[in-house]
């Protein structure tokens, strides 16, 4: 009986040779396909991004943004602004959501769909007006787009900046973490509200670099496919009774 494998025509040393760089390769393909799988699966421990919006530069039609970042499986909505609004203002080299006439109830919002569950820790912020008075605003979220019940994630206030004409980009660095939000695969819708007005109406009220933080739970960690177990283990046999068919000639 001939043998016609291509390993049949080379020196059983250099075959075991041949044999070891394939076996090599191929663990080095698997482990790094299960590191990339258990280090998206398991995210960190410590609060990273999930989601971000940077409002830098947004283009028309405005006000609305779509995210700047999203973390592995995550997707988001656009930022969009409920309240009096002329579009865009541009500040130099910079174009912003020109949001004015500010009144309590009006808000910036977007919603997020997790893949899996885990928590927020926190929704970090710039924010800036140009008024004589300081602008106190809420972070909510609800699993409703009508927010018919909604929770809080935490306060903060943009601090009073007089009427200088210079609000964006905005310095005041925010962070509402009062409570954290443990969610579960699905859609959370956000806002960003005021509590406050403005003391004059064309009074201007910016926002930048809005970031999402938190990290995926553990257990919520998906399993791997039987399939992709089933396949794994075929493949190492047949590299061990190739190797030991090696050995016996």
């Amino acid at each position: 009986m001939v043998n016609c494998s291509p390993l049949a025509t080379i020196d059983l040393p250099l075959k075991r040779i041949f044999l070891a760089q394939i076996i090599f390769t191929m663990m080095k393909w698997i482990v790094s396909a299960l590191a990339a799988f258990l280090m998206t699966a398991l995210g960190t421990a410590s609060a990273t991004p999930l989601v971000a919006y940077s409002l830098q530069n947004v283009t028309a039609p405005a006000p609305s943004a779509a995210a700047s970042f999203l973390a592995p499986g995550v997707t988001a909505s656009t930022i969009a602004y409920t309240g009096i609004s002329n579009g865009i203002v541009s500040y130099g080299t910079a174009n912003a959501f020109d949001a004015y006439g500010v009144t309590p109830g009006n808000y910036y919002s977007f919603s997020v769909t997790f893949p899996r569950g885990g928590t927020i820790s926190s929704l970090n912020f710039v924010s800036g007006a140009n008024d004589f008075k300081s602008l106190p605003l809420v972070v909510e979220w609800s699993t409703t787009p009508s927010f018919a019940t909604f929770n809080t994630l935490g306060s903060v206030t943009v601090p009073a900046n007089g009427n200088n004409g210079t609000v964006f980009p905005p310095t005041n660095n925010l962070s509402a973490n009062t409570t954290p939000l443990t969610f579960s695969a699905a859609t959370y819708y956000f806002r960003i509200r005021t509590t406050g007005s403005l003391e004059y109406f064309p009074s201007q009220w910016t926002i930048n670099n809005i970031v999402l933080s938190g990290n995926f739970d553990p257990s919520s960690v998906p399993t791997i496919p039987p399939f992709g177990l089933a396949l794994l283990a075929l493949m190492l046999v047949a590299i061990a009774m190739r190797a030991r068919s090696i050995r016996r000639r």
